[in-house]
């Protein structure tokens, strides 16, 4: 059974904190700096991830993390998710 993109947003983000030594359970709900204690690096580092993970599918993460102009404060493992599969359905 092939999984969700909400399933491997979260498989994704649950590999590299387990990297860091970081024991947090990650689910749609968890919030990327509030929870996790990400930087804009480390942010960037799971984009990265999933860009590689859905090798050939174009994402602009800048429509994520930008809203009206400015910078979102934080994002969910949720809202990432809802952003991928939006954009693998248009591809």
């Amino acid at each position: 059974m092939s999984e969700t993109v909400e399933q491997s947003v979260i498989g994704l983000t649950a590999d590299l904190i387990e990297d860091w030594g970081l024991d947090v359970e990650v689910t749609p709900q968890t919030f990327l700096r509030a929870d996790l204690g990400f930087d804009s690096s480390d942010i960037m580092q799971i984009f990265t991830a999933i860009h590689e993970h859905y090798r050939g599918v174009e994402f602009k993460f800048q429509e994520l993390v930008m809203k009206d102009n400015k910078f979102v404060d934080d994002l969910t493992i949720g809202q990432i998710s809802v952003f991928v599969l939006r954009k693998l359905g248009a591809a």
